[in-house]
């Protein structure tokens, strides 16, 4: 009896110790929940506020979700410390893993960003014109903030600091022979280079001799995110111009003929600082479902690169870069690199309709690519069109690939004809990473369906069996079929893509 007695309060000792952690974690996912809730009634607070004109009320708000923001990460530090001690708790949020390693870098990106004097340019790209880091820069907009509360908002038009840039920049290789004009490198091109902070810094050098000095960083919005944005808020109505705005007519409207922009010139500016203030007003009355749809499309927009963050704070930077949303250009370890860029050089809109899918068929002698253009245009209605000029939706395409610094081109073939001169040289990411740029010119009428095919020379392709691909800003969704050995795999290119080629 005393024998079972000590086994029956061995065995209760044993259940205790063993349950004792997920109890304990237990109380800590509690108040883990409650702050989480917090936050976000917080934040719903402070967003739909944030471009109140009541300062105090705004100012409260910030203070109240810093405060929120703290208790969260407090909790969910202690909630990770406790979490593998027990082995029931990992069971149990193994698929919520990802999201738990994610929150604590996108809390500390939130308390950055709402402490002290913070000032970032938002970007606006046309992906209709298609540039290297997502589009055609057309206009941009000033936030500052104090402490989380919004200082000053101001839209302009990018010709404005464009024009008081009054210095002579050598324009890179394609852009200097199909884009400046003799010109050099000018901001509204100032995003050639396809890694986003590149690009950014470059951009940000030219406010700052434009007058909009002293930024923190850029944040590159393309198109497509406002297209996204009205799906939830719905058409807006623009009284002072008598239209209806929605994400079907949202691009045409906004994008007046390029050549009545000047120095100085209030039209586009005085549009779009409309439009933006009413659907700023939109934006504040959405319901809580309409908020989280909303949240849900940003981070989308995120991931496809429709959204690149930038900041000179260097600490903030690797956290945009560890996510993944900085649009940095980089090579993964033990694996090959691939990167198509396009650049509309045409001065139109031709992206709007156009298609491509890629062959990758990879041997133990070299790698090819087959990549099927496809313009969808309807062709000028005038048939003296000169057929060589971009002046309706032909597509003049300064084409880029983007491989690894060893990899060596044997033969470039557009529309069965061969490319025999070809620009080719190292390029630098911003961490200083090297990369083998090569560029040439390709352009497709309206109507009209072209392949080009790039052989390429490596051991890497052959030997390695991973490969990255990384997706250009700007382009949609890209159909990939590859070949390596007896392999075969499909793949719709949306993001980034560690492909794996032996399963």
């Amino acid at each position: 009896m005393h024998r079972l007695k000590l086994l029956k309060i061995g065995l209760v000792v044993a259940v205790i110790i063993l349950l004792y952690p997920t109890f304990k974690i237990g109380i800590t996912g509690i108040r883990l929940v409650r702050a989480g809730r917090n936050t976000l009634i917080s934040a719903q607070d402070y967003a739909q506020n944030f471009f109140s004109t009541d300062k105090e009320r705004q100012i409260d708000q910030a203070k109240q979700l810093k405060t929120d923001l703290n208790k969260l990460s407090q909790t969910l530090t202690t909630f990770n410390d406790q979490s593998p001690k027990s082995w029931l708790t990992q069971k149990m949020l193994a698929d919520k893993q990802a999201q738990l390693d994610l929150a604590p870098d996108l809390i500390t990106i939130v308390q950055k960003v709402m402490t002290g004097e913070q000032s970032y340019v938002l970007l606006f790209q046309n992906t209709e014109e298609l540039r290297a880091a997502g589009g055609f820069l057309g206009s941009y907009a000033k936030v500052e903030l104090r402490d989380g509360a919004l200082e000053n908002f101001k839209i302009e038009d990018i010709y404005v600091p464009d024009g008081q840039f009054g210095w002579f920049i050598e324009a890179p290789t394609g852009a200097k022979e199909y884009l400046s004009g003799g010109d050099g490198l000018r901001l509204r091109d100032a995003n050639w280079h396809p890694d986003f902070p590149t690009s950014a810094q470059q951009i940000l050098t030219y406010l700052a001799f434009g007058k909009e000095a002293g930024l923190d960083g850029a944040i590159a919005i393309n198109l497509p995110v406002v297209e996204e944005i009205l799906d939830v808020t719905g058409d807006i109505y623009i009284h002072d111009y008598d239209q209806t705005i929605t994400k079907t007519n949202f691009s045409n409207v906004a994008r007046a003929d390029r050549d009545q922009f000047f120095p100085g010139s209030v039209q586009k500016q005085h549009f779009l600082a409309t439009f933006f203030n009413q659907l700023l007003i939109e934006l504040q009355n959405l319901n809580t479902d309409q908020q989280q749809l909303l949240a849900k499309k940003i981070i989308t927009s995120a991931m496809k690169k429709d959204l690149q963050f930038f900041s000179h704070d260097q600490d903030l930077q690797l956290l945009f870069e560890k996510l993944n949303i900085s649009g940095k250009i980089y090579q993964a370890e033990n694996a090959s690199y691939l990167m198509l860029v396009e650049s509309n050089v045409g001065i139109n809109k031709a992206n709007q309709h156009l298609d491509r899918a890629v062959d990758l068929e990879i041997t133990d002698e070299n790698a090819l690519i087959e990549v099927t253009f496809v313009n969808r245009n309807l062709p000028p209605s005038s048939k003296n069109k000169n057929p060589d000029e971009a002046d309706h939706l032909g597509y003049v395409n300064y084409q880029r690939i983007i491989l690894s610094p060893e990899t060596d081109i044997k033969e470039i073939i557009f529309d069965d004809q061969k490319i025999t001169g070809w620009d080719e040289e190292l390029i630098s990411n911003s961490s200083g990473e090297k990369f083998k740029q090569v560029g040439f010119l390709l352009t497709l009428k309206e109507r009209e369906t072209k392949k080009l095919l790039v052989k390429l020379a490596s051991s890497t392709f052959s030997e390695k069996s991973q490969i990255f691909i990384q997706k250009q800003s700007g382009v949609n969704s890209i159909p990939y079929h590859l070949k390596y050995h007896d392999q075969e795999l499909s793949l719709d290119l949306v993001k980034d893509t560690l492909v794996n080629l032996d399963n």
